[in-house]
């Protein structure tokens, strides 16, 4: 069998309509009362008196438990229940976040997380992994105030700090004849600032996704554009490269191209359009003209 980031997405969408639990150390199994006592045995630090009880007290009530990356591995481990996982297994596979963010290939910083669906993120200590998919959208596993299981969150929800493709699975989601779960088709796209494009922010409200209807306000300064939801209400994800402190989805109106400027012999500082001029007037003067852009 073929294991493909459609895939993952559509098996995480799954997930996300069965009953779960967050479950350290679980591969999406089924939760039982010998499930809960193994995994406490094995990370007892992980599972109190009381979150044992509260899951023994959903043994036999149709629930199931994994954790962040279990949810990840339960895809090409066989998918949902004991025995699917168990015919599934491959110790080889048997990732943490942080083994599989080595293990990975293709991977890198946030900041230049390519639009795909079925792309890991990860936190910056690479204790936590969701799977992005599309719209500005994660489906994780969480314990997380009052987020318990399987759920969908925006994007900026989580200060996602790594993205990599998952070593065991091929990359599909721009694979002609797919209707892969991005943010946007390609031709939309081409009307919107590229991605990674270090731009001015005026200043204004941010938004926690594409589509939200309240935001907080953010300070102006320079950013660079992470991810795109062509069509959306706030359609750039921008993240601060200046300190300014943004972090979310903006709409476009409040972007602007800056203009490039140049440093001429390490005095003049001069736009694009006056460059030229500017270099003419040194050399007159003899100088020898070298230019760096700032």
């Amino acid at each position: 069998m073929s294991y493909t980031n459609l895939g993952l997405v559509a098996h995480c969408k799954k997930a996300l309509e069965l009953n779960t639990r967050y479950m350290w150390g679980g591969l999406f199994r089924e939760i039982t009362a010998d499930y809960v006592s193994r995994l406490a045995a094995q990370y007892p630090s992980q599972y109190s008196i009381a979150r044992k009880a509260t899951l023994n007290g959903l043994a036999g009530k149709g629930y199931y438990g994994c954790d962040c990356v279990g949810l990840v591995k339960s895809y090409y481990f066989g998918g949902f229940g004991t025995a699917a996982n168990a015919k599934g297994y491959d110790a080889g596979k048997d990732y943490s976040v942080g083994s599989m963010y080595s293990a990975a290939k293709i991977k890198g910083r946030i900041a230049d997380m390519p639009q795909k669906a079925g792309i890991l993120v990860m936190t910056k200590n690479l204790g936590h992994v969701g799977v992005y998919v599309g719209d500005g959208k994660v489906i994780e596993c969480t314990l997380r105030g009052s987020l318990d299981g399987v759920v969908e969150t925006d994007f900026g929800a989580v200060a996602w700090a790594y993205w990599c493709q998952c070593p065991c699975i091929e990359d599909d989601s721009t694979a002609a004849g797919t209707a892969a779960s991005t943010n946007t088709s390609t031709a939309a796209n081409e009307d919107m600032l590229p991605l990674t494009s270090i731009v001015d922010f005026v200043g204004g409200q941010q938004y926690v996704s594409s589509t939200a209807t309240e935001g907080i306000m953010a300070n102006a300064g320079r950013v660079k554009i992470t991810t795109r939801a062509a069509g959306a209400a706030h359609p750039y994800h921008a993240v601060s490269v200046d300190g300014s402190g943004v972090y979310g989805w903006v709409d476009a109106d409040k972007l602007t191209v800056m203009e490039t400027k140049y440093k001429v012999t390490g005095t003049k500082t001069v736009t694009k359009d006056k460059l030229p001029e500017a270099q003419g007037q040194l050399k007159a003067l003899g100088f020898s003209v070298t230019t760096e852009t700032l």
